[in-house]
């Protein structure tokens, strides 16, 4: 995977100085060379809706909202670094480099946990994708921060069916959503939030805010009500914001994969998890 691997647990979003929350139909597709981190929003989806919020806490009782954004992203990319840049680029935790089992237990915060269409254990013979600019950009652009599963969530009887009646893959637990933990390593350093060339950027920690204030930053690109995405397929939404990395072609049906619900089930039992696409 093109995250750099840390074994040090990230702090909690009580403890770390930001904490970026990714859920819903989010694309996070690492660099290479692992300094930075793209993070797609799906757009071509009328019953999903963009929410990018940053709120602070300070425990034990106080929480202020610091900005709301609602609605599709225009323009410049929206960007969180931090200045002066670090050059450590972002990291992803994993408790160890033993293989991952995904019916075996792990630390909950695992990254591996996460749903990977490059993931050749849960997607063999899966094609290699990229983004369709048109479908997922601007984005979100990272360049600092530690990936781990934010919300780990039992699937059940959960399984993936490959294409030409390839064998089914349990996935027994899935990232539900996806946090970054956001540190600063020294009170030199800032936190910039970058909108566009037209706006200044949000600094955090702000001048205004308690000391032991914790910022969370959290991107929600999810249906405005359950009911409004009933029984729809995550893994299928997601191929129309995707293209073969080869050529650039739409991928066929005939080549996607799929989310399989034995039985009845309600729209909100599994969320509409954020997907990594690895190297």
């Amino acid at each position: 995977m093109p995250f750099q691997v840390t074994q040090t647990k990230p702090k909690d979003l009580n403890a770390a100085t930001a904490t970026v929350l990714l859920k819903g139909l989010l694309v996070i597709v690492p660099a290479a060379d692992g300094k930075s981190c793209d993070i797609g929003i799906h757009r071509l989806t009328d019953d999903h809706f963009l929410i990018i919020e940053i709120r602070g806490v300070v425990l034990p009782n106080k929480d202020f909202l610091v900005m709301r954004h609602a609605g599709p992203l225009n323009g410049q990319n929206f960007s969180i670094t931090l200045d002066p840049p670090t050059s450590q680029g972002v990291f992803a935790f994993q408790e160890s480099n033993q293989p991952f089992d995904r019916s075996q237990n792990h630390d909950d915060a695992d990254i591996r946990w996460k749903i990977d269409l490059h993931d050749q254990g849960l997607f063999p013979n899966g094609d290699t994708l990229k983004m369709f600019p048109a479908g997922c950009e601007p984005c979100v652009q990272m360049t600092d921060g530690v990936f781990y599963a934010f919300r780990r969530v039992a699937t059940g009887n959960l399984a993936t069916s490959a294409p030409a009646g390839s064998t089914s893959k349990q996935l027994h637990s899935i990232a539900g959503s996806i946090g970054v933990a956001i540190d600063r390593p020294s009170d030199e350093h800032q936190i910039i939030i970058n909108w566009n060339s037209n706006e200044s950027p949000i600094v955090l920690p702000r001048p205004q805010d308690d000391a032991q204030t914790r910022y969370i930053i959290s991107v929600r690109n999810e249906p405005p009500a359950p009911e409004g995405s009933r029984n729809h397929d995550e893994l299928e939404r997601y191929y129309d914001i995707l293209r073969r990395r080869s050529d650039g072609t739409v991928l066929p049906s005939s080549r996607q994969f799929r989310i399989i619900r034995p039985g009845p089930f309600k729209s909100d039992e599994i969320p509409c998890m954020p997907i990594v696409l690895g190297p």
